[in-house]
């Protein structure tokens, strides 16, 4: 499985610019989140201008997914006390990304489909093929191929209309990854490549990063050992540095594979056993369940029934 992007672009959640000009991009940074938990548990008095924006960017940046789910409620919450749709709409639509990554594929595309009637109500097609990407990525995960490509398609003409090249990079490489599930290695390449020119157009290093880990994984189920390390090594390096678990969970499965396939058992097993660690610790059901097989099958490979 290859890592998308939640604008989280964000992917958010990731990028620090997508989604709301300036969020649900790439990655997030936790060291942000942790801050403004401070602040927010040491200050009396916060006028609604200043606590929408702690909580969106304590629920963007947060590992913890449920944590990110708990505060994105919360500036749900404080939206709809003051009739506010653009906070809600962010709210909800990082609340879409969290309950993607705790495996609740039914509740996210509710929760993006109400995302996608507020974009429409706030105007503006850019925050409508954000929606749309991220529709794509849920019904991948659910093995919907074909309303997948049909969001995924959606939402790159919309940002391409738009000419928002982050949003757009996120669409591509999160499409490339659809590419990638249907065994299209060569189509999925070509779109992670133009989503890495515009990473690197604008250095943004953590889209930078998702894209070199993507590329990684294609490079190891294409038996290109060497290639796919040297990709999933330098990705994680970057992710690790600002706190973004999540990808570097599902790097370490594939590091296994390859370590494996060299016939180096203990590293295997190193990169397995930390990447189960993490996603047990951030409740990643996908990962939990990926780095239990391989770990299953390196036992199995050194008899240790």
């Amino acid at each position: 499985m290859l890592i998308r992007v939640f604008n989280l672009i964000r992917p958010v959640i990731l990028l620090c610019a997508g989604l709301f000009s300036s969020h649900l991009g790439f990655s997030q940074d936790l060291k942000i989140a942790d801050s403004l938990l401070i602040k927010l548990n040491n200050e009396s008095e916060i006028p609604d201008s200043i606590m929408y924006q702690w909580l969106l960017d304590i629920s963007f940046n947060h590992s913890d997914i449920k944590i990110k789910l708990k505060y994105a409620n919360q500036l749900q919450t404080l939206a709809r006390q003051n009739g506010n749709n653009l906070w809600l709409y962010k709210g909800l639509y990082i609340e879409g990304v969290a309950q993607r990554l705790l495996g609740d594929l039914p509740s996210a595309i509710n929760t993006f489909f109400e995302c996608a009637k507020l974009a429409e109500v706030l105007g503006g097609k850019k925050r409508l093929g954000e929606v749309y990407d991220k529709l794509g990525n849920v019904y991948s995960v659910q093995g919907d191929h074909s309303n997948s490509v049909k969001y995924y398609n959606k939402a790159i003409v919309i940002l391409r209309e738009e000419s928002d090249s982050l949003s757009l990079a996120a669409a591509l490489m999160n499409a490339g990854d659809e590419y990638f599930n249907a065994d299209k290695l060569d189509s999925a390449l070509l779109l992670f490549a133009e989503s890495g020119i515009i990473f690197k157009n604008v250095n943004y290093q953590i889209g930078n990063a998702y894209n070199l880990g993507n590329i990684g994984l294609v490079y190891a189920k294409q038996d290109k050992h060497n290639l796919a390390e040297a990709n999933l090594f330098e990705a994680s390096k970057i992710l690790e540095e600002s706190g973004d678990k999540y990808p570097v969970a599902v790097y370490d499965t594939y590091m296994a594979d390859i370590y494996l396939q060299k016939g180096d058992l203990k590293r295997a097993l190193y990169y397995a056993t930390k990447s189960y660690d993490v996603s047990i610790e951030l409740g990643l059901k996908e990962q939990i369940r990926d780095a239990s097989l391989k770990l299953s099958e390196l036992y199995q490979q050194n008899e240790d029934f």
